[in-house]
């Protein structure tokens, strides 16, 4: 049997209790893309509705 699977890697080993860091965003950046998704979804729901009750 070949004993060398059972060795861990010395490059990619790192200890278990420490996690991987997240990649942060700035909270501008966040707060900036979830406005302008709600302005658009709102304002397509706006446009369906005066297309269809308020247009003749």
């Amino acid at each position: 049997m070949n004993d060398s699977n059972k060795q861990p890697d010395q490059k990619n080993s790192q200890p278990k209790d420490v996690p991987l860091k997240r990649r942060e965003e700035p909270k501008f950046f966040t707060i900036w893309v979830h406005v302008g998704y709600t302005v658009l979804i709102c304002s397509t729901i706006a446009w369906i509705i005066y297309l269809e009750y308020f247009l003749d």
